[in-house]
Formats: C-alpha cells, sequence, structure tokens
C-alpha cells in the first residue's frame, strides 16, 4: 500500500511539533529566571526541547540550517549547565546524523 497521501499530513504535524518545541523551551527559558534548583531544571528542560526540535529537522525534514540553530541554542544551554556528557552526546549525535544526511 502506498501512503502518499499521508505525506502532507505528516509534515503538517511535525511543523506543529517543532513549533510546540520552540514554544515550551522559550517557556523554560523565561522561567528560569528564578533561582537555585529550578532555575537549573528549567534550563535542562529548554536544551531538551531544543535537542529534540534539532533531531526532528534533521532526522525528518533533512533541515541542515534550521537543526544547527537549534543544536547551537540546545549546546549554548547545556554549557550554562556546565553538563560535559550532555554537550558531547549532543554534538556527536548532530555529526552522525549530518553524515547519514549527506550520504543519501
Amino acid at each position: 500500500m502506498h501512503w502518499s497521501w499521508s505525506k502532507q499530513e505528516f509534515f503538517a504535524y511535525r511543523t506543529c511539533y517543532i513549533a510546540l518545541l520552540k514554544y515550551a523551551a522559550q517557556l523554560e527559558l523565561d522561567a528560569s529566571t528564578q533561582t537555585g534548583e529550578q532555575r537549573e531544571e528549567c534550563l535542562r528542560y529548554a536544551a531538551l526541547y531544543y535537542e529534540c526540535a534539532m533531531l526532528a529537522k534533521l532526522k525528518v525534514e533533512r533541515d541542515l540550517k534550521e537543526s544547527m540553530e537549534y543544536r547551537d541554542q540546545c549546546l549554548t544551554l547545556y554549557r550554562l549547565l556546565s553538563d560535559v556528557s550532555a554537550i558531547e552526546r549532543v554534538q556527536t549525535m548532530f555529526d552522525q546524523l549530518k553524515k547519514q544526511k549527506h550520504r543519501k
């Protein structure tokens, strides 16, 4: 069975999904003006939302430019949190997916 009829709906869904991730990240950044553990938690969630947006853009839409912007926002937040393992994980994941993109 051929699913070509669903392609447009899928990309419309994906566009909404990414918009929600960006919105949620911005809400978390706004809430990160708190102090202590709440600030760290908000920054970590914002970074995670940007990471998910990066993956959605790179894996599904293969949009390198926009996925790089999300990666950079994500890495900036992980640097604020001094989370070296998350920085390495995100960068490695991005590099691997980028290579796969160029092979296709």
